[in-house]
């Protein structure tokens, strides 16, 4: 609270200061001794803060290039500074000054005693007026103006900083590319002065492309957060640069400053790459880790959790696993977050009419980061009986050679739980014979090119959304165990279950919120006019999830999906055109930014993130689609949070 009033002070400092200049109001006489004394004193009280914080924050010297300038000028550039950095300062969040109050401090008292020294000056030539403030303020003018002009192009820095999205799309830099030449050919004189500058930043951004391109074509795993980071600072630094181009070509910032903010990009941008190249070098260490902490972080599955409804999904799943082919199948189940794949999974996995035709029955979890000697060490704990401890000390390999031996000649039936890539089944695959006995393997996971990937001979299922009645179902059935709804509660209970969207995860979290609640007509009213945000609020971490682990080029085309409203059908070919006006997509040779885009959406859809709603007869191709409201609405409020997006509410 202090430190917002002191800075509160100091913008209103800077205002009057640069207002009184500007309006060529001279101060109440007497008064000009008292309000220099006073000034003075409060210069006193600042322990060399200038210098000391300088050095500390980044505030850089600006060179002088050795002119003399006259004292009209230097009064002219003190009032265009105090302007510029009253206009700045509204725009700067409160925390991103606390570091440097001390310098402001220094710069408005420095200002007020050049100001109001002024009317106590008689000389009438400039270099006089410039010899008398010297020795009645004890400093000479050029030099004290340099610290404010540090201060006003820290100000104007941070304050365009701190108002970037903190989310790009990695387009940007190629937009960046394709205009700067033009910019340099149509303003040739107004960027003059910028030339070299120019040309520096333009080389390095497209020495940077065949980075950025790996970025968005690699394959999205921990070790590619590195990479992310380092693409979305690039990204941030074309932004920059658009900005000092245009302020130079709209004359918004002195040339000074413009050159200042040009060269610290330059080294920024150096940093950056030197960043890329130590990531090299680190890589393997950062695998030794991730596979020391993975085995801390897999999940202990979940049994014997209740199910309601899909009585039809798990009779057609059953007959898959108990007749169908001879050979080794997978069933893979795959849907959004929320539809309840793995309950369901357990529930078959857990069913004696199923696991009484297998010989062998072994379930894991992978969850997105694991261990593979530890999913290894699971399965055959499972499958044979024994202590998993006494075989950690063998190999990956002994333990994988372990499993497929003791599973070989047996029927078995094994549940893969939580898949996020390819390569974890790439991982598993080679331990898991195939005997012509029909042995059958149940995965489930989010994606559906994962689920493709896994396909022996039957196809993966997408877990369908509840229907009403089975919506009704299973809230009655969390709410009242076994035990029926009360008459009086039926309606406001069927309209609850309705607007729950039809997501189990969304049912189940406001039975949860029913259950705690009086069975009162008007409690539950009261739950059906707020229930959009009890739903948001708690089922933000299973979305929150999913976004984490996207890679950052979808990241960005995920959340603009909050610009639509509610319940929308989305035309494709109108957001393809959104995302590409908006720079989220990455060129790439040989393809069109439409066909990229394209696959970007089919990323999303096969990690069931967006629901498709129609597509074209002829080639498959998805035509609209929308977001469940549960998504839609992370979309928006994470959007806003990473200053990606601003609803304008009328």
């Amino acid at each position: 609270m202090a430190t917002e009033i002191k800075t509160w002070l100091q913008l209103k400092s800077v205002v009057c200061f640069s207002d009184f200049m500007e309006m060529k109001i001279k101060p109440i006489q007497p008064g000009n001794s008292i309000y220099i004394d006073v000034l003075q004193a409060l210069k006193s009280t600042i322990p060399q803060a200038q210098k000391k914080h300088a050095a500390e924050s980044g505030i850089v010297e600006i060179p002088t290039n050795g002119l003399t300038v006259g004292f009209s000028d230097q009064m002219a550039n003190l009032q265009d500074m105090l302007c510029l950095l009253r206009d700045n300062l509204i725009h700067l969040p409160i925390l991103d000054l606390e570091f440097h109050l001390q310098d402001m401090d220094s710069v408005i008292v420095d200002a007020g005693l050049l100001i109001y020294s002024l009317y106590d000056i008689k000389g009438e030539k400039e270099d006089t007026i410039l010899d008398d403030m010297n020795r009645a303020l004890g400093f000479d003018l050029p030099r004290n103006i340099e610290p404010i002009k540090a201060m006003v192009y820290l100000v104007m820095q941070k304050a365009f900083q701190s108002n970037l999205p903190r989310i790009h799309g990695l387009g940007y830099a190629d937009f960046l590319l394709k205009h700067l030449k033009d910019f340099q050919g149509r303003y040739s004189d107004s960027l003059a002065f910028l030339k070299n500058q120019l040309q520096v930043i333009q080389t390095e951004f497209e020495s940077m492309q065949p980075f950025l391109k790996a970025v968005v074509e690699g394959p999205h795993n921990k070790l590619k957060t590195l990479n992310e980071d380092c693409a979305i600072q690039i990204i941030r630094k074309a932004h920059e640069v658009e900005y000092v181009v245009d302020a130079c070509i709209n004359k918004d910032v002195p040339q000074w400053c413009i050159e200042c903010w040009l060269q610290d990009i330059i080294e920024k941008i150096t940093c950056i790459k030197a960043k890329i190249q130590e990531k090299n070098m680190v890589e393997d260490t950062m695998k030794t880790v991730i596979a020391s902490t993975s085995s801390q972080l897999v999940r202990t599955p979940r049994m014997n959790e209740e199910i309601v409804g899909f009585e039809d999904v798990i009779e057609n799943l059953r007959k898959k696993l108990l007749n169908g082919t001879k050979g080794q199948d997978v069933i893979s189940i795959h849907g959004m977050p929320g539809l309840g794949k793995t309950t369901l999974a357990n529930r078959l996995y857990s069913d004696r009419s199923v696991v009484s035709q297998f010989d062998i029955c072994a379930q894991c979890c992978v969850s997105q980061v694991y261990s593979y000697k530890d999913l290894l060490l699971c399965l055959i704990h499972d499958a044979i009986g024994e202590d998993s401890d006494q075989h950690r000390e063998l190999h990956d390999n002994e333990l994988a050679d372990k499993l497929r031996k003791t599973l070989l000649r047996r029927r078995y039936l094994i549940l893969v739980d939580d898949v996020w890539e390819d390569s974890v089944w790439d991982d598993l695959r080679g331990c898991f014979p195939d005997a012509n006995n029909r042995s059958r393997i149940i995965l489930t996971t989010r994606h559906h090119e994962v689920a493709k990937y896994a396909r022996v001979h039957s196809d993966p299922l997408h877990l369908r959304m509840f229907d009403e009645d089975e919506s009704w179902k299973l809230l009655e059935k969390k709410v009242f165990g076994e035990q029926s709804c009360s008459p009086l509660l039926r309606d406001v209970g069927l309209r609850i279950a309705k607007m729950c969207g039809q997501l189990p995860l969304s049912i189940v979290l406001v039975a949860g919120i029913l259950s705690e609640m009086e069975k009162e007509v008007e409690c539950w009213e009261q739950v059906a006019n707020n229930l959009g945000t009890h739903i948001h609020n708690d089922s933000r971490a299973i979305v929150d999830q999913s976004y984490h682990v996207l890679p950052c080029h979808l990241k960005s085309c995920f959340l603009y999906f909050g610009a639509f409203l509610e319940d929308r059908v989305i035309d494709i070919s109108r957001l393809i055109r959104l995302w590409i006006s908006e720079s989220l997509i990455k060129s790439c040779e040989d393809r069109s930014l439409e066909d990229i885009a394209e696959g970007y959406l089919e990323n999303l859809i096969g990690r069931n993130l967006v629901m498709v709603t129609q597509r074209a007869i002829s080639d498959g191709k998805v035509k609209a689609c929308r977001l469940h409201d549960v998504l839609l609405d992370f979309c928006k409020e994470r959007a806003a949070e990473e200053n990606f997006l601003l609803w304008i509410k009328r």
